[in-house]
């Protein structure tokens, strides 16, 4: 999922209700995100090195059509489990598994992560996978910290969790004003997606890690609207 830029066009309107002081630091904001832009393209992000790391028994949350089957290294791979609660997705889902080579070794499973009962029935035990993908979901399920914890249960100790997500703006006052302006109608646009939730903390605090590698913070650029965090995070044991 790929967001698009909020650049002077889009914040001027704001500008007709504040002080010309205000106004001064929008634009310049404005300016500062529309020259190095919020999503920059994926393959000028970290995105399909750390999808190309996946290794083993790789559980996906959320792969929805399967925008990110392509950057999957085959030869690395034993299985990939897509847990994709939403049937509606399932068709282009499935030809993208087929388009991709994947038909061999990709398995969609038509539930939640919090579904333990019925995952089991798939083949997905805790503690049983070697990789956990999380890309650009969390922003739009009700229950992210839980969903965290549910990933990081089904990690084999010494199984990494692979993250590309963005959070909560923090740092500059005006950057953090925007965000939760953009807050207010953002979800109605784009799917229930939440731009304040603090996912970086949900995944830090999900359980111990041996070790954190974590390639984009919220706090590189306060300037960020939309803020990535991005890492592998591998499970302590």
């Amino acid at each position: 999922m790929i967001f698009p830029c909020p650049n002077i066009t889009l914040i001027a309107p704001l500008t007709a209700c504040t002080t010309v002081t205000s106004q001064s630091l929008l634009r310049k904001l404005a300016q500062r995100t529309s020259e190095r832009l919020l999503f920059e393209k994926e393959e000028e992000t970290p995105t399909p090195a750390l999808i190309a790391s996946a290794r083993g028994s790789v559980l996906e949350l959320g792969p929805g059509s399967g925008n990110q089957l392509s950057r999957y290294s085959k030869s690395q791979i034993t299985e990939i489990y897509g847990v994709e609660p939403n049937t509606m997705l399932h068709p282009l889902l499935q030809a993208n598994v087929k388009k991709h080579g994947l038909s061999d070794i990709y398995r969609i499973v038509p539930c939640g992560i919090e579904d333990f009962d019925r995952l089991r029935t798939y083949g997905l035990m805790e503690g049983s996978v070697d990789t956990v993908v999380c890309h650009q979901v969390l922003c739009g399920v009700p229950r992210p910290k839980e969903m965290v914890k549910a990933c990081y249960r089904f990690l084999k100790p010494g199984g990494v969790m692979i993250v590309k997500e963005h959070v909560k703006a923090v740092g500059d006052p005006v950057t953090v004003m925007i965000q939760r302006m953009y807050q207010t109608i953002w979800p109605f646009f784009l799917g229930g997606c939440n731009l304040t939730r603090s996912t970086g903390d949900y995944i830090l605090q999900a359980g111990e890690w041996s070790n954190i590698d974590q390639v984009l913070t919220s706090r590189e650029d306060p300037l960020l609207v939309i803020p990535p965090f991005a890492g592998r995070f591998t499970k302590a044991g």
